[in-house]
């Protein structure tokens, strides 16, 4: 028998991965870094496309003379890249069977395992009416992904009108918005109620600190805690207070 092999169509597989690029930066005019461009290295999620060629197959019976009797007709899809370390050969004779079945193949090969973490916050709170001092701690799941040639990625929920998951090379150090390093954990039983409880500690804290705050209280508690005796303050201010409510009253019964 004879085989003959003619290529039909190519298809193209999309990988995303983490690839090194240069790019150029002007030098900081703060610093003593001159006044040539700096190059620097990189990494950046770029789309890789893997080639794979659909051949249609024809086996004849091998004759001296023609005609040679058709035997078999197949399509047959090809990928062979050692740089990915791929050697595909799928026969069949359904075109999107023969599809399906590379691109399991091509799925299992590049299959991100993703592994579940927190970034872990504790930042100042934002004070939105009138004057003070807080803080907030939230703790947000983020992901780490391993590609196949060991390279690692961040995958996480970006916040935004479109909000959709982004995935990024793995930073390494991470930040808050203020700039301010943040530490970003393993997510496991442990530290998910070790975060918990840590929570829990700081609503308690909280609960206590408001008895401190009532209207019976608040005057005690800060004398106490900044020494002053506002007691004498608060003399002084209501003497104020009713030096403006004479003034008043005056005012008032002068214009009747």
């Amino acid at each position: 028998m004879a085989k003959n092999r003619k290529k039909v169509d190519t298809w193209y597989f999309n990988l995303e991965d983490v690839l090194n690029k240069q790019i150029q930066r002007k030098p900081d005019p703060d610093e003593d870094e001159g006044d040539e461009p700096i190059t620097e290295t990189v990494q950046r999620m770029e789309e890789r496309k893997i080639a794979v060629d659909l051949f249609l197959e024809k086996v004849t019976e091998d004759v001296k003379t023609p005609p040679h009797p058709l035997e078999k007709v197949t399509f047959v899809a090809v990928c062979r890249e050692p740089k990915y370390k791929l050697n595909i050969e799928i026969e069949g004779t359904e075109i999107e069977s023969i599809r399906a079945a590379v691109w399991a193949e091509m799925d299992e090969r590049f299959e991100i395992k993703w592994h579940d973490y927190y970034k872990v916050y504790l930042d100042n709170a934002r004070i939105y009416i009138g004057q003070g001092e807080g803080l907030d701690f939230y703790f947000d799941e983020t992901w780490k992904g391993i590609t196949w040639e060991g390279k690692e990625l961040l995958k996480e929920w970006s916040r935004g009108y479109d909000g959709h998951y982004k995935i990024t090379p793995w930073p390494g150090t991470f930040k808050d918005r203020n700039g301010n390093t943040i530490a970003c954990i393993p997510r496991n039983d442990m530290t998910e109620k070790a975060l918990k409880e840590f929570a829990a500690k700081i609503a308690k804290m909280r609960d206590l600190l408001k008895t401190f705050m009532t209207p019976e209280a608040i005057m005690g508690t800060l004398s106490n805690m900044s020494g002053l005796k506002l007691l004498e303050a608060s003399t002084d201010q209501s003497t104020a207070e009713e030096k403006d409510k004479n003034e008043r009253k005056k005012t008032s019964t002068n214009n009747g």
